[in-house]
């Protein structure tokens, strides 16, 4: 009995070790869905936990780096979309049909233009607008320095949760009737991404989520941003091109 305890200890301890050295081959040879079986001594129960972990998280990353490259790619298509048009309706029209068809198509996109200092018309549909447009006109219609200050910030409003703490943010870029409004509406998240041209603001990218627990993840924000700078000088081109050829045909 005495002799065969020391085989019986060797056999737990090495039986699991046998199994994790397996797992550990098995993930370094590619194979991803392997997981080690947390068993054994408590020595070998934490190894195996802190690989699975480790395998976890290479997963998430694989995962994050395969949204990056897929948003990058659908990014650069919106960008050339957008520069192929020398009309500036033509080109927000493009800018927002692209993001809401690529980069969030499970999600509300719109425009939001800027004239004047003033928040002017819409590219898109807005479902606070949808639900209550009379709300929605009583909405101050002057374009808040916040919008500005995202602009020369190169910088985006992210909320991933309106109806938590984060809506108060959102409530300083706009307004508290505006939160209030979008909460009623049923929005549950907003991105708004600026764009313009030199100092100038031309408008915003809105993106509402209607959806719960979905926040938005850096590779959209990216992706939203860098649509956003194609669409600013995109929208600025097509100006000057229209205010060229108004002047030929008065001088003609």
């Amino acid at each position: 009995l005495h002799a065969a305890l020391p085989i019986c200890t060797v056999w737990t301890i090495t039986r699991p070790l046998h199994a994790l050295t397996a797992t550990v081959r098995r993930l370094t040879a590619g194979d991803r869905a392997a997981r080690a079986a947390v068993t054994g001594s408590a020595e070998v129960r934490e190894v195996a936990t802190s690989v699975n972990a480790q395998a976890d998280e290479a997963d998430r990353l694989r995962a994050q780096e395969a949204e990056h490259s897929h948003l990058r790619a659908a990014a650069r298509e919106a960008g050339l979309l957008i520069r192929e048009h020398l009309n500036a309706s033509a080109v927000l029209a493009e800018a927002q049909s692209a993001v809401q068809r690529t980069l969030l198509p499970d999600d509300v996109v719109y425009l939001r233009l800027v004239e004047d200092g003033q928040l002017t018309g819409r590219v898109g549909q807005d479902v606070a607008q949808t639900a209550a447009d009379d709300a929605v006109r009583r909405v101050p219609e002057h374009t808040p320095e916040a919008l500005h200050q995202l602009f020369r910030a190169q910088a985006s409003l992210v909320v991933g949760d309106i109806h938590g703490v984060e809506g108060r943010e959102f409530a300083r870029v706009y307004s508290a009737e505006l939160l209030d409004l979008a909460r009623a509406s049923g929005i549950q998240s907003v991105l708004v991404t600026p764009f313009g041209v030199g100092s100038d603001l031309l408008g915003t990218i809105v993106a509402q989520r209607l959806r719960a627990g979905r926040p938005w993840t850096p590779a959209e924000v990216d992706a939203v941003e860098s649509v956003a700078a194609d669409l600013g000088r995109g929208v600025n081109h097509a100006r000057l091109y229209e205010a060229e050829n108004r002047l030929v045909g008065d001088l003609k």
